[in-house]
């Protein structure tokens, strides 16, 4: 059977892209030992009508937890079985075929290494998002491990499970705990982890009428009770708030005091002196949050429940007490539901680990491209980087000279080791353009405040939302205009591609992959170049501006301000040896979009000291 032949490209495209992603360099956790001789490859660069796609798999073993390395000395038959017994619940000749010492995967094969080569990028992002947030390489690596560990189970799924999807209200929950009906503990759920921060921020959804994620009930074989499966501190937080926690009202009827308690969740703790963690261990009730006037959830800001029960507060269209969203038995406000039905012990712990193992906290890019997708701009950088394809939904208004071609930018990034997994290209993009376009806040000394990327990022499209209209990156007019000058910036990138010295591009001086930090560097330059009709300054100077990105290697550590100024001296160092008049190309940039970042440039590269060079 030709077992190649019944693969969808698809498939094998995926498989392609993940081996790809994790061929590309980067920092291992600890303990784990590179392969000599393993280099950056492409997807297109993938053969899997031969032998080439196992090779590739045994080149990036460092990502793939496996228990038994597999040797690059194995004949190909054996290295594929090793690898299938080690990702596949199923046999290995139901995953393979071999022809003459050539090795093919099946469908179910492909399944399996789709599923595992997924995994392990997924993986390897979170241990590199570890790092980015400056956890120690062995904090990370442990975090690495855990999530192999919790991820890797290879058990099949039940044969059937009968579930009712429905919603319910507050009021249903608070009844189920007071009959004793909810079991808020099953032993295989974790412990409450969440912080009262994280608990008021959940309340302060559900006051605005802001729906939240489904709670996943089972019913026990041979038992009425409901365990909780999915959605525990979601749940905890809740009744917690509205003093209806089983726990808290057991403390209250140890201390006889349960109509007290009723009364005044504010007295009873007081009364009692009890610290937050005291709070915490018995489940009591917390306060909301502090609301600065002007927000709708002032008037009941830092306040406990039994205080603003009786309060009115607008939710939705209309106005209700808050009372009715907590209290009413059929309160607008409905969570969503899930209950699996007479399900057997050892299924609930299946749908327990389904649950737990499958979902993926959403990272910065992916908030932020969710929140924000009401912008035209965050349409265009999407489309501009390759990361969705054009579509007149994301950029109808775009002109013919920019529809043409726009795939360069995205396949630019691409050449630099950027794929498209989780918005990364977006993101480089989303960071040249709020360096360039949008102005940090200034602290009390009056110099420049260096926040992080992402709340930057965010910050820049916070101001363009929430001044509409009257933001000159809200009219299309200049969303073709930054368009052009993106095109034309990550061209004249490409078409100078001598000038980004080996040691500049990566810390670890390979030419093969770019560290997104010089990249961005190098792209704001090019970007204010396009912008200001300076493009041909840098072609002429390739040699000059090569020497000074030799000697501006990345920094070696990786704090806000440390990027910001290393951003800045690169950039602002590259557009000195170039003799670009900088106050002539404020004053084109303002012109064009109405802010210039020449002056942050200039302002953080005299705190670090000097300009590159």
């Amino acid at each position: 059977m030709d077992f190649q032949s019944d693969i969808d490209e698809i498939d094998l495209s995926g498989i392609a892209q993940y081996l790809s992603d994790l061929s590309q360099e980067g920092p291992l956790p600890h303990d784990v030992e590179p392969l000599s001789g393993a280099a950056p490859f492409r997807t297109d660069d993938i053969s899997f009508d031969d032998n080439d796609w196992l090779r590739r798999v045994v080149t990036v073993q460092s990502w793939l937890c496996l228990d038994r390395p597999i040797s690059s000395e194995l004949p190909a038959p054996d290295a594929a079985i090793l690898l299938m017994e080690q990702i596949s619940p199923d046999p290995a000749d139901s995953c393979l075929a071999v022809d003459a010492e050539v090795v093919t995967l099946s469908e179910l094969g492909a399944q399996h290494l789709d599923t595992w080569l997924s995994r392990s990028v997924a993986h390897r992002e979170a241990f590199q998002e570890a790092l980015e947030e400056e956890r120690s390489l062995r904090d990370a690596s442990e975090e690495w491990r855990l999530l192999w560990e919790e991820s890797s189970s290879l058990a099949r799924q039940p044969a059937s499970i009968k579930a009712e999807v429905k919603t319910l209200t507050i009021r249903n929950f608070a009844d189920y705990a007071k009959d004793e009906d909810l079991e808020l503990n099953p032993s295989y759920q974790r412990d409450s982890v969440w912080s009262t921060g994280d608990s008021q921020l959940l309340i302060d959804s559900i006051l605005r009428g802001i729906p939240i994620p489904s709670i996943i009930l089972t019913q026990v074989e041979g038992d009425d009770k409901l365990q909780i499966v999915d959605g525990k501190q979601r749940l905890t937080a809740i009744l917690r708030f509205i003093g209806q926690h089983p726990t808290a009202r057991a403390y209250a009827r140890s201390v006889d005091s349960e109509d007290e308690f009723d009364r005044d969740h504010k007295k009873f703790i007081r009364k009692r002196h009890l610290r937050s963690r005291e709070i915490s261990e018995h489940y009591l009730p917390f306060r909301t949050r502090r609301y600065l006037p002007g927000d709708p959830l002032h008037k009941i800001s830092g306040r406990y429940y039994c205080e603003i029960r009786d309060e009115e507060i607008a939710v939705g269209q209309g106005k209700a007490k808050v009372r009715e969203i907590f209290e009413k038995a059929h309160s607008r406000y409905l969570i969503p539901v899930i209950v699996y039905e007479n399900t057997r012990l050892q299924d609930i712990h299946h749908v327990f680990s389904i649950y737990n193992k499958q979902g993926k906290k959403l990272n910065a890019e992916e908030l932020r491209n969710a929140t924000f997708h009401h912008l035209g701009l965050t349409k265009l950088l999407l489309v501009l980087s390759g990361d969705r394809p054009y579509s007149e939904d994301l950029a109808a208004y775009l002109p013919a000279d920019v529809k043409s071609g726009i795939d360069e930018v995205g396949e630019a990034l691409r050449d630099r080791g950027f794929g498209t997994l989780r918005f990364k290209r977006t993101k480089v993009l989303s960071w040249v353009c709020a360096l360039m376009l949008h102005q940090p806040n200034r602290s009390r000394d009056d110099s420049f405040v260096t926040p992080s990327t992402a709340s930057h990022i965010d910050s820049f499209l916070r101001a363009i939302s929430d001044r509409q209209g009257s933001h000159p990156l809200f009219q299309n007019t200049v969303l073709v205009s930054l368009a052009r000058d993106i095109k034309a910036a990550v061209r004249l990138h490409a078409d100078a591609e001598d000038a980004w010295s080996p040691r500049f591009r990566s810390k670890k001086g390979h030419a093969s992959s770019w560290e997104e930090l010089p990249l961005v560097a190098s792209l704001l330059v090019t970007f204010i170049l396009a912008a200001t009709g300076a493009s041909e300054r840098l072609l002429g100077r390739i040699g000059e501006v090569r020497r000074l990105t030799e000697a501006s290697p990345g920094p070696a550590k990786s704090q806000n301000k440390t990027q910001w100024e290393y951003i800045s001296k690169v950039s602002l160092g590259v557009l000195r040896t170039l003799e670009i008049d900088e106050a002539a190309a404020a004053a084109a940039l303002e012109k064009r979009y109405g802010y210039s970042c020449i002056e942050v440039l200039q302002a953080l590269t005299n705190s670090a000291g000097a300009q590159v060079g």
